[in-house]
């Protein structure tokens, strides 16, 4: 009988109970289903397959099937690489709408990520403001390449709260100063304290 798109599978039907939906599109276009509509989709605990007309039950049987059983999600794995801290002591905020150059950090990101797909660095410290607005990103020398997008923090009401927030891109293999940043942004006043970022390996297997 046919089977009307979309066609719905367990995740747990997997080889390793996981989905990792590019991928396995691009299985299911390896293996030519017909009318295959390039989308795959993961809600829950089932996996969707898209096509543009009914499914026979030999493709799905003979094709879907057992793309579907050989499939294994992506497992990522996080590595903890380094500590180093940033910013010590208080720095006041001063820039309203313009980007306030604070402390940074000079490393060689690639030499020792290996066979990382991303290198992301986990910031953490300390934050207080008084209104809304505030904002810190993290940017390479030149100040025109952002790491991840900039973290906002509410009022805290001139009380210090947890700063946290991550940057990331692909890791490089050429040496970089990366410089941290902040503005008040409509915050009537900011300050931060004991900034650490721990660099953090990721990858897939």
């Amino acid at each position: 009988m046919p089977h009307p798109s979309p066609i719905i599978y367990p995740i747990a039907d997997t080889n390793n109970g996981k989905l990792n939906a590019s991928k396995l599109m691009a299985e299911i276009v390896a293996g030519a289903l017909p009318n295959f509509s390039n989308r795959v989709k993961g809600s829950g605990t089932n996996l969707y397959v898209y096509c543009s007309a009914d499914t026979t039950d030999a493709d799905k049987t003979n094709i879907l099937d057992p793309l579907i059983t050989a499939h294994k999600g992506a497992i990522t794995l996080v590595d903890r690489i380094e500590t180093s801290t940033i910013i010590e002591g208080e720095i006041a905020i001063t820039e309203t709408t313009g980007w306030q150059d604070l402390p940074g950090i000079a490393t060689t990101l690639g030499a020792f990520l290996g066979d990382a797909d991303e290198a992301v660095g986990k910031l953490v410290g300390l934050v207080k403001t008084v209104g809304t607005g505030f904002e810190m990103r993290m940017v390479k020398e030149d100040d025109t390449s952002l790491l991840g997008t900039p973290y906002s923090h509410g009022d805290s009401a001139g009380v210090w709260e947890k700063l946290e927030f991550s940057t990331n891109q692909p890791p490089v293999l050429d040496f970089h100063f990366y410089r941290l940043q902040a503005r008040l942004n409509g915050a009537t006043s900011a300050s931060v304290q004991s900034v650490r970022m721990s660099l953090l390996r990721v990858r897939s297997e």
